[in-house]
């Protein structure tokens, strides 16, 4: 299975996020240091995690990818923390929601479907006027 252009789908379809302005960049980090502190901010780093693969006989194997998704933020000292996080959130469902009249997202095709599922972790007083928050993504490849 080639995982490039999962990730490269992944990363377009989270690219409405630069385009109504919530982050910067959208983008994998190729270096230790753009992951714990990105260059632009905001920002939302894709990080692959991990991955489970069913076999079932008769059948290809099914892949699932566990992908953890970083949405890095600073904000002015007038702004609170939780308010940027719960927009920069509300942005990332809604991108990742399936179409109207579709049951699933399937990132332009590329996957049998993409969805958030599981906790959301929320950092929200780091160090320079920073948040960050860590969304766990999904994708079924069939």
């Amino acid at each position: 299975m080639n995982r490039t252009p999962i990730y490269a789908a992944l990363i377009a379809a989270l690219g409405a996020l630069k385009d109504n302005g919530t982050v910067k960049a959208v983008r994998r980090p190729t270096t230790g240091q753009d992951f714990v502190m990105p260059p632009v901010l905001p920002c939302c780093l894709i990080i692959g995690d991990k991955e489970s693969v069913r076999q079932r006989r008769g059948l290809p194997p099914q892949h699932e990818l566990m992908i953890d998704v970083h949405l890095h933020a600073n904000v002015g000292k007038a702004e609170a923390p939780a308010d940027r996080l719960d927009a920069m959130l509300g942005a990332i469902e809604a991108v990742l929601a399936p179409a109207p009249g579709q049951d699933t997202q399937t990132l332009g095709g590329a996957v049998h479907h993409c969805w958030i599922e599981g906790d959301i972790e929320r950092f929200e007083l780091l160090p320079d006027q920073r948040c960050l928050a860590i969304v766990p993504v999904h994708i079924l490849v069939p």
